[in-house]
Protein backbone atom coordinates (compact mmCIF):
# COMPACT_ATOMS: atom_id res chain seq x y z
CA UNK A 1 0.00 0.00 0.00
CA UNK A 2 2.93 2.34 0.66
CA UNK A 3 3.94 1.98 -2.98
CA UNK A 4 0.55 3.26 -4.17
CA UNK A 5 0.81 6.56 -2.27
CA UNK A 6 4.44 6.94 -3.30
CA UNK A 7 3.53 6.39 -6.95
CA UNK A 8 0.78 9.02 -6.71
CA UNK A 9 3.21 11.55 -5.22
CA UNK A 10 5.80 10.87 -7.91
CA UNK A 11 3.20 11.23 -10.69
CA UNK A 12 1.90 14.51 -9.27
CA UNK A 13 5.44 15.84 -8.79
CA UNK A 14 6.28 15.01 -12.40
CA UNK A 15 3.13 16.80 -13.55
CA UNK A 16 4.09 19.89 -11.54
CA UNK A 17 7.60 19.90 -12.99
CA UNK A 18 6.10 20.01 -16.49
CA UNK A 19 3.84 23.00 -15.64
CA UNK A 20 5.40 25.10 -12.84
CA UNK A 21 2.81 27.88 -13.21
CA UNK A 22 3.07 31.43 -14.47
CA UNK A 23 4.62 32.83 -11.24
CA UNK A 24 7.45 30.31 -11.08
CA UNK A 25 10.85 31.51 -12.24
CA UNK A 26 12.49 28.15 -11.69
CA UNK A 27 11.08 24.62 -11.24
CA UNK A 28 11.70 24.54 -7.48
CA UNK A 29 10.42 28.08 -6.83
CA UNK A 30 8.09 28.26 -3.82
CA UNK A 31 6.87 31.74 -2.80
CA UNK A 32 7.03 32.40 0.92
CA UNK A 33 3.94 33.45 2.88
CA UNK A 34 4.11 36.81 4.57
CA UNK A 35 3.42 37.08 8.29
CA UNK A 36 0.97 39.81 9.18
CA UNK A 37 0.95 41.14 12.72
CA UNK A 38 -2.17 42.71 14.24
CA UNK A 39 -2.05 46.47 14.80
CA UNK A 40 -0.29 47.42 18.04
CA UNK A 41 -3.48 48.85 19.56
CA UNK A 42 -5.33 45.55 19.05
CA UNK A 43 -2.50 43.60 20.65
CA UNK A 44 -2.48 45.95 23.63
CA UNK A 45 -6.26 45.64 24.14
CA UNK A 46 -6.44 41.86 24.31
CA UNK A 47 -4.94 39.58 26.93
CA UNK A 48 -7.03 36.62 25.71
CA UNK A 49 -4.22 34.84 23.87
CA UNK A 50 -4.69 31.06 23.82
CA UNK A 51 -1.03 30.41 23.10
CA UNK A 52 2.21 32.27 22.75
CA UNK A 53 2.24 34.25 19.51
CA UNK A 54 -1.53 34.75 19.29
CA UNK A 55 -1.79 37.91 21.40
CA UNK A 56 -4.30 40.38 20.05
CA UNK A 57 -6.21 37.87 17.96
CA UNK A 58 -9.80 36.84 18.57
CA UNK A 59 -9.70 33.47 20.42
CA UNK A 60 -12.62 32.27 18.28
CA UNK A 61 -10.44 32.68 15.16
CA UNK A 62 -7.35 31.01 16.64
CA UNK A 63 -6.95 27.26 16.50
CA UNK A 64 -3.91 25.45 17.80
CA UNK A 65 -4.66 22.59 15.40
CA UNK A 66 -3.47 22.51 11.82
CA UNK A 67 -6.23 20.75 9.94
CA UNK A 68 -5.96 19.31 6.44
CA UNK A 69 -7.97 22.21 4.99
CA UNK A 70 -5.53 24.67 6.64
CA UNK A 71 -2.57 22.79 5.17
CA UNK A 72 -4.17 22.81 1.72
CA UNK A 73 -4.85 26.56 1.95
CA UNK A 74 -1.30 27.32 3.16
CA UNK A 75 0.21 25.15 0.41
CA UNK A 76 -1.91 26.89 -2.23
CA UNK A 77 -0.86 30.30 -0.91
CA UNK A 78 2.85 29.40 -0.84
CA UNK A 79 2.88 27.88 -4.31
CA UNK A 80 0.49 30.26 -6.06
CA UNK A 81 -1.64 27.28 -7.12
CA UNK A 82 -5.38 26.79 -6.64
CA UNK A 83 -6.58 24.71 -3.69
CA UNK A 84 -8.04 22.17 -6.10
CA UNK A 85 -4.61 21.67 -7.64
CA UNK A 86 -2.75 21.17 -4.36
CA UNK A 87 -5.41 19.05 -2.62
CA UNK A 88 -4.42 15.73 -4.31
CA UNK A 89 -0.73 16.38 -3.63
CA UNK A 90 -1.33 17.19 0.05
CA UNK A 91 -3.63 14.18 0.46
CA UNK A 92 -1.11 11.85 -1.22
CA UNK A 93 1.69 13.23 0.95
CA UNK A 94 -0.33 12.76 4.14
CA UNK A 95 -1.23 9.20 3.08
CA UNK A 96 2.43 8.37 2.46
CA UNK A 97 3.45 9.85 5.82
CA UNK A 98 0.65 7.98 7.62
CA UNK A 99 1.67 4.69 6.01
CA UNK A 100 5.32 5.24 6.95
CA UNK A 101 4.37 5.96 10.56
CA UNK A 102 2.07 2.91 10.65
CA UNK A 103 5.08 0.82 9.59
CA UNK A 104 7.09 2.30 12.49
CA UNK A 105 9.40 4.24 10.16
CA UNK A 106 11.02 7.50 11.28
CA UNK A 107 10.35 10.63 9.22
CA UNK A 108 13.18 12.94 8.15
CA UNK A 109 11.34 15.79 6.44
CA UNK A 110 13.22 19.08 6.54
CA UNK A 111 12.31 21.83 7.23
CA UNK A 112 9.54 20.21 9.31
CA UNK A 113 12.12 18.19 11.20
CA UNK A 114 12.91 14.63 12.17
CA UNK A 115 10.19 12.53 13.81
CA UNK A 116 11.56 9.47 15.61
CA UNK A 117 8.99 6.80 16.43
CA UNK A 118 9.52 5.70 20.01
CA UNK A 119 6.51 3.46 20.64
CA UNK A 120 3.62 1.97 18.68
CA UNK A 121 0.64 0.67 20.66
CA UNK A 122 -1.85 -1.41 18.66
CA UNK A 123 -5.53 -0.79 19.39
CA UNK A 124 -8.67 -2.60 18.26
CA UNK A 125 -9.38 0.01 15.55
CA UNK A 126 -5.99 1.57 14.92
CA UNK A 127 -2.82 2.41 16.81
CA UNK A 128 -1.23 5.06 19.00
CA UNK A 129 2.17 6.22 17.80
CA UNK A 130 4.41 8.08 20.24
CA UNK A 131 7.57 9.80 19.24
CA UNK A 132 9.77 12.84 19.33
CA UNK A 133 9.96 15.64 16.77
CA UNK A 134 13.26 17.50 16.53
CA UNK A 135 13.47 20.74 14.57
CA UNK A 136 16.41 22.93 13.67
CA UNK A 137 16.37 26.62 14.55
CA UNK A 138 15.81 28.82 11.52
Amino acid sequence: MAGTAGAKIMALAAEWREDPGEDATEPDHVPQMKTVSPPAEEAAESDDATAEGFAGKDPAEVSLKLRKRDLIAATAARTGRRKGEVRPVVEAMLAAMGEALAEGRDLELQPMGKFKVQHVKPLAKGRVISGRLRQKDE
